[in-house]
């Protein structure tokens, strides 16, 4: 005895710490949709929901709805109507509920319940599982449950009943189950089937209430006597009685209680009237997590009925008021409120500034004063104008700067400056006619120049030589007098000594000492020079030299490098209109501190995440003054109810894929039965259940009100469709066969890898089935056949008929382009028979010339008599020939200009045709040498042209247009182009399709 006490007072290094938690707590009351408030056991089924036991029957949740179970005396497939004590998930998925009134099993198909006959009106205290068996105490006597066979076993301790012992705890480790009892703990082992006594190495000579072994191997008992929590090593050598660390002993000798671990470092102890108890394993260090009213996300009671930990290490605990929640993996904004923030006083909340000092001290503007405040001790100090004694020109603090071991402090009535050595307070004066400026922001520059940001007067004013020098508005400065005027928001001095000053609605103006340049950026500038907004809040620089700037618009990044801005407002990325503080951290991301809530840039700068009350956030009304990045690299933001501080390395990382299960699926606004929708995977609708509702539930329990859903039903929708609504519907589906795809996402995490698929088949009527189709088809294509016999015997009819008209048709043509041939014998050898009578006589040598001509004219004609065309060479060589024994006859009076390229010979023409428009044309104009006939051929596009000068006879022999009527009509069946004619004052003109 005196070893273990010796040994006892070696290793207890415990440390008892009272204070504010770093963990988001979320509650689960009546008023989100419990039965009620009593929680007695907490569960987690196959497909992630949690289930709570009350009073008033079960109680299913998935983060966003509650289904709740209750007993009906006229539904066998109801709860039991006892209180549900226990409940236990077996690795196939099966899910068992313990009453005080007997064992029922979970079926997920149709949310239904089945009583297990062997424990009827049986008292279920406990249950635990191993592959596929029950191990529980009914009675108080402890048995194994085959899940299989439906057959139960009771077990004896040594052949004693083991009612006798009064079990009251089972716990399950390595194949073993410890049961703690009345007497002692007891080990079963599973694989022999027998039971030991358990030996501590200390004498437990009263009832044991619990038994519990954590993830590094340490036994927890806790029981009835004095002394009420021992913590044991694996081989009984460290015997730690915890006790007398807690900073209320436990005084009641049957208090109970539970304990849990989610992970290897941290072992939770659910008390009765003290709390939950957080206990580090690594620092022997006891943390206690107790409700308070000064914060909004605290535990909702003293007193735990039951705990749970979930498939991701969250920590459920039911108490008499509902569950509270929490997941200790995520940490979130640390220290949310400091303990001088009184809220009783909402002027003293309002947060403007902060600012750090060597010393390890940061100090925070209020709207009603300043505090000092010591990290390591966490003590604080506050400068505050109490009644008539005034320390600070008001206690409106504006912005805080520190520079050589002095806070400058900026109210809006004047400047304070403080000693950091000895917090001795100053008032600068030398400008006491400028107090009603109302002073916004202050800093001094690389040349030791003060400056000065007002809300009146001229904007701005500086102090040259460090303060030495005169008190002076902008308008005096060389090259930002025509700044003056201009409501100062924020001054900023950037890392190559540049000066940025931010204005009310004037937008943003940069300086440069170095190089005397000034640019100017507003949101009326479209190219490089583009500001989000004119209202300018907050200025910072990033890692890489980036300028960003808050405004009343959105925020904008300055690359002074590639003179470039980038925007980034409602309407690409941003979920608030307005932005106000801001800090880089180490990561080079920028937190801001958004008019509704806080949102965090990626170094990427492509993803906003988001963060709000459900995140823990305290307060989503962020104020218009700057952040601060700590030396900690832990970041201060103001808001309306005080500072929050958070480490971003913490808070920001990625969250990892969330489940998402289908809640609900209506056919026509009814919920299906027969299908655990999450488990099988299809659904087999009939003909007229085509009208679907889904509802999804994306299990993040953490920040429920962040998740988005997408979904996409595969053979109706063409691309997904993504909502924070969870809830997808489907009207009138034809029949067929779809694929629903879907899945979910915290909204500042990623997408699963693979998405969730149900196939849905809707079963065709029989006048929509193949067969019925087949057989109208069927006689619908032998109707048509038999249409279109008849009417292909009449087509054949109508086509004879057709083609006789045709070959009559072109038979007439044929005659007529003979008739056409023909016509230049009679007339053409009549007047070359005359002409030749002359020449003998008067010019042998050309009347033999004629001759020849004459005969290439007929020789001609012969070689073409059986040809439809020829080509357009052979025409024109011809025409040329004829026009040469016209000239012997008219002399000066006739003239024909040929004017065809060598590309074109190639085409072709109908025989005769130049000669005919040639004699057409000499038929119906009057030729003299004082008014020679001039004809032109030549080719216009798909055409050749025969066009003459007009000079009408008075009165032309046989002229009733029958050859041009000839003409047209045998090109008409020769070409789908027609011939056009062309006649005005000038001249007449005959278009030819060439062929």
């Amino acid at each position: 005895m005196i070893k273990v006490k010796l040994l006892i007072l070696l290793v207890l290094v415990h440390t008892v710490l009272i204070g504010q938690t770093e963990y988001n707590f979320n509650e689960i009351t009546v008023q989100h949709g419990l039965n009620d408030g009593h929680i007695q056991s907490i569960a987690q089924d196959k497909h992630g929901n949690m289930w709570f036991g009350s009073l008033g029957g079960l109680n299913r949740y998935n983060g966003q709805s509650i289904k709740k179970f209750y007993h009906s005396s006229t539904n066998p497939n109801s709860i039991l109507s006892g209180l549900a004590i226990t409940m236990s998930l077996l690795s196939n998925g099966r899910f068992f509920i313990g009453f005080e009134n007997g064992l029922m099993e979970y079926n997920y198909s149709n949310s239904t319940f089945r009583q297990i006959i062997a424990f009827k009106g049986e008292n279920i205290e406990n249950i635990i599982n191993y592959k596929n068996k029950l191990y529980l105490t009914s009675n108080k006597q402890f048995y194994e449950y085959d899940t299989e066979t439906d057959k139960r076993m009771l077990i004896n301790f040594n052949n004693v009943s083991v009612k006798n012992k009064g079990i009251n705890k089972l716990f399950l480790y390595k194949k073993n189950v410890y049961i703690a009892t009345t007497q002692g703990v007891y080990r079963y082992n599973i694989e022999s089937k027998k039971i030991f006594k358990v030996d501590f190495g200390i004498k437990f000579d009263t009832e044991i209430f619990n038994i519990f072994i954590d993830k590094a191997g340490y036994y927890w008992v806790n029981k009835r006597g004095n002394e009420h929590v021992f913590k044991i090593s694996t081989d009984k050598k460290q015997v730690v009685n915890l006790d007398k660390h807690f900073p209320n002993p436990l005084k009641n000798d049957r208090i109970r209680i539970d304990f849990l671990a989610n992970d290897t470092l941290k072992t939770w102890i659910l008390t009765r009237n003290i709390g939950i108890l957080e206990y580090d394993l690594k620092s022997n260090n006891i943390l206690i997590h107790k409700p308070n009213k000064n914060e909004i996300k605290t535990i909702n009671s003293r007193f735990f009925f039951s705990g749970f930990c979930d498939q991701e290490g969250g920590i459920w605990i039911g108490s008499k008021y509902g569950v509270t929640y929490f997941n200790t993996k995520i940490k979130q904004f640390k220290n949310l409120t400091f303990p001088f923030v009184d809220i009783e006083n909402p002027k003293r909340i309002l947060a403007q500034n902060a600012t750090e000092d060597s010393y390890g001290n940061l100090w925070l503007g209020y709207q009603d004063g300043l505090a000092k405040y010591n990290i390591k001790n966490k003590s604080y100090k506050l400068f505050q104008n109490i009644g008539e004694k005034k320390i600070l020109y008001t206690n409106k603090i504006r912005e805080l700067y520190i520079k050589d071991n002095y806070l400058w402090i900026i109210t809006s009535r004047g400047i304070n400056r403080l000693n950091l050595s000895n917090d001795k307070i100053e008032f600068i004066t030398g400008f006491e006619e400028k107090l009603n400026l109302a002073f916004t922001s202050f800093f001094i520059d690389s040349e030791n120049t003060q400056w000065y940001g007002c809300v009146y007067g001229d904007g701005l004013y500086f102090i040259k030589n460090n303060g030495s020098g005169k008190f002076q508005s902008v308008k005096e400065h060389p090259y930002l007098s025509k700044f003056g005027k201009f409501f100062i928001c924020k001054m900023f001095m950037d890392s190559k000594n540049r000066l940025w000053f931010g204005t009310y609605d004037k937008g943003l103006y940069m300086f440069d000492p170095k190089t005397k340049d000034i640019k100017v950026f507003d949101e009326s500038n479209k190219k490089n020079n583009s500001l989000a907004g004119n209202s300018v809040f907050d200025i910072n620089e990033d890692k890489i030299g980036i300028i960003w700037v808050t405004t009343n618009q959105g925020l904008t990044g300055i690359n002074l490098i590639n003179n470039t801005t980038q925007n980034f407002t409602i309407q690409n990325g941003l979920n608030s209109p307005s932005v106000f503080s801001l800090a880089i951290d180490k990561k080079n991301r920028i937190w801001i501190g958004a008019s509704k809530e806080l949102l965090m840039l990626d170094e990427d700068r492509k993803r906003f995440s988001s963060y709000g009350v459900a995140n823990g956030l305290p307060c989503s009304e962020f104020t218009e003054h700057s952040g601060f990045l700590s030396s900690n690299n832990t970041i201060l933001l103001g808001t309306q109810c005080g500072f929050i501080l958070f480490d971003p390395l913490e808070l920001g990382n990625e969250p990892k894929p969330i489940r998402c299960i289908i809640n609900e699926f209506k056919i026509a606004n009814k919920q299906i039965v027969n299908y655990d929708i999450n488990e099988v995977k299809q659904v087999k609708l009939k003909p007229f259940e085509n009208t679907i509702e889904i509802e999804f539930a994306g299990l993040n329990y953490s920040n429920p009100q962040n998740v988005v859903y997408a979904y996409f039903l595969e053979g109706i929708e063409k691309e997904w469709t993504y909502s924070t609504t969870r809830v997808a519907k489907y009207l009138n589906l034809p029949s067929g066969t779809y694929y629903l795809k879907y899945k979910a996402k915290d909204i500042n995490g990623i997408w699963q890898n693979n998405e969730n698929v149900i196939k849905i088949q809707i079963a065709t009527i029989f006048y929509k089935s193949w067969w019925f189709k087949s057989i109208i088809t069927f006689l619908i294509v032998f109707l048509f056949y038999l249409l279109y016999r008849y009417r292909r015997h009449q087509e054949l009819k109508i086509l004879e008929l057709n083609s006789r008209a045709q070959n009559l048709e072109r038979e007439k043509s044929v005659v007529q382009y003979e008739n056409l041939k023909q016509q230049l014998n009679p007339h053409f050898l009549f007047n070359s028979l005359a002409s030749l009578n002359s020449l003998v006589t008067n010019n042998p040598k050309m009347a033999k010339q004629f001759v020849d001509y004459m005969s290439k004219i007929y020789r001609y004609l012969l070689q073409v008599s059986d040809n439809e065309t020829v080509l357009l060479s052979q025409e024109i060589d011809f025409a040329t020939t004829y026009v040469k024994v016209q000239q012997t006859r008219f002399a000066e009076g006739f003239e024909v200009i040929i004017n065809v390229g060598s590309e074109d010979m190639h085409r072709r023409i109908v025989p005769v045709t130049l000669q005919n428009m040639i004699e057409n044309a000499m038929k119906h104009n009057i030729i003299d040498a004082e008014l020679p006939l001039v004809i032109e051929i030549y080719i216009d596009e798909e055409y050749v042209v025969v066009k003459n000068n007009l000079q009408k006879k008075s009165m032309v022999e046989t002229s009733n247009n029958r050859g041009l009527n000839q003409m047209k009509a045998l090109y008409s069946y020769l070409s789908d182009i027609p011939i056009e004619i062309e006649e005005n004052e000038k001249y007449f003109l005959i278009k030819i399709p060439l062929l």
